[in-house]
């Protein structure tokens, strides 16, 4: 009699560093290394594990034990525990719903686990905010990061925000790099306040650690 097929019963997902973009809950940031230490039976000896979108038609990566691929590696800690490392934004597009799968050789695989949606979140270096003034009531300002392009909107708070006055420009010498004028009314609500953005296709605003 065949033992039943491997069953996921858990995974704590850690990522390095704190975004400095407002993460809602069920999302991991694309572009960062992850870690995905899962709980499981019926690993089997020789376990693999595939990661991939679930609504595209993409392969993601499938890992055995011990493998290393594509930046990703998968390593036994335990008889019911594996460790993933992948950045989910080298498996999948942003907005993606990413799907665990465990294969034991011996049972067959395990139901697909979703673990939460991969996002690609811009990276904020700086914040300024000069004098000028675009019409009299709006006050011209600067993003200086990492895909700023997926900014459309910034503001104070998450009830009203303003477009962005510009495309992202790339800095010279700093690749990835780039600037983003935007204008913001002043004063602030409150001292330190901090920015919040919209990103582009979506209707809630992002809290950022960026302060002025």
């Amino acid at each position: 009699m065949l033992e039943p097929r491997p069953r996921i019963e858990g995974v704590d997902i850690s990522f390095a560093g704190q975004p400095a973009v407002e993460l809602r809950p069920r999302e991991i940031p694309a572009g960062v290394p992850a870690g995905f230490a899962i709980r499981a039976g019926g690993l089997g000896p020789r376990p693999t594990v595939q990661l991939r979108c679930a609504d595209e038609a993409t392969t993601g990566v499938t890992l055995t034990v011990g493998e290393r691929s594509r930046g990703a590696s998968l390593d036994r800690t335990g008889q019911r525990t594996l460790f993933l490392a992948a950045d989910p934004g080298m498996i999948a597009s942003s907005g993606c719903l990413l799907n665990l799968v465990l294969t034991n050789g011996m049972t067959g695989s395990s139901d697909p686990y979703a673990i939460g949606h991969a996002v690609r979140l811009p990276r904020i270096e700086s914040f300024t905010l000069t004098g000028d003034t675009t019409d009299g009531h709006l006050y011209t300002g600067t993003l200086r990061g990492e895909s700023l392009e997926l900014i459309e909107r910034t503001g104070w708070t998450p009830q009203t925000g303003w477009p962005v006055q510009s495309t992202a420009t790339p800095v010279a010498g700093n690749p990835g790099t780039q600037t983003l004028q935007i204008a913001l009314p002043w004063p602030s609500p409150s001292p330190q306040a901090p920015l919040f953005i919209w990103l582009r296709d979506e209707a809630d605003a992002r809290k950022t650690n960026a302060r002025y």
